[in-house]
């Protein structure tokens, strides 16, 4: 009977993780992917395993396309909105906003518009998560990681901690509606391949059935 028992929660587990199926009662919920020139391909690991957990997927960028990185080969993305003409009463839509790795964080963290689009983001309730450099990002956001507790990364410990941010040494964390992700390898020690995207995923996914 156990052994039963315990099959069928097995099935009814990963019945509830095909698309459209049982974890989120109120409908499939919706991630925003924020890039910009220089994206990591990351982007698309994030974006095609939210996509195969049934989760609806948007890309906003600062201008309508947007080119990956220099190091690898290039495969350029269509945003599905472009910042300076995000309606904000458009946030209600989605649930969760996601910075990938990669080199466009420093276009990303000085561009006044993107960290206002952050901020405001925040401000209508939405999941805010970074991975990688996307922490960074969120660490040039004033106010956003004060007292926040943040997974730890060797590469930005010095502006997440001047941003207020506790560290925690998981490689993914989740506070307070701030979902981290650690590091990954340097340029040529790994990169994004080495960095927690699958676990971050994972905490994202259970972050939205939770919300």
């Amino acid at each position: 009977m156990k052994k039963r028992i315990s099959g069928l929660l097995a099935l009814l587990f990963f019945t509830a993780l095909l698309p459209g199926r049982g974890l989120f009662d109120g409908g499939s919920p919706g991630v925003l992917i924020l890039a910009a020139d220089g994206f990591g391909y990351n982007y698309f690991d994030l974006k095609e395993g939210l996509e195969r957990r049934g989760i609806e997927v948007a890309t906003v960028a600062p201008g309508k396309v947007i080119r990956s990185c220099s190091n690898r080969e290039p495969r350029p993305v269509e945003a599905d909105y472009v910042i300076g003409e995000f309606p904000p009463g458009d946030f209600k839509k989605w649930d969760a906003l996601i910075i990938p790795s990669g080199g466009h964080h420093e276009l990303l963290g000085r561009m006044e518009l993107t960290r206002k689009f952050i901020s405001d983001a925040w401000d209508k309730h939405l999941i805010i998560g970074g991975i990688c450099t996307g922490e960074a990002v969120l660490a040039r956001c004033a106010g956003l990681l004060d007292g926040v507790t943040v997974a730890r990364n060797g590469f930005f410990y010095k502006e997440l901690s001047e941003a207020g941010a506790l560290m925690s040494y998981d490689r993914v964390h989740f506070d307070r509606g701030i979902l981290t992700g650690s590091n990954g390898g340097g340029r040529n020690s790994g990169g994004y391949e080495l960095a927690p995207t699958e676990p971050f995923i994972e905490r994202l996914v259970l972050a939205l059935s939770e919300s």
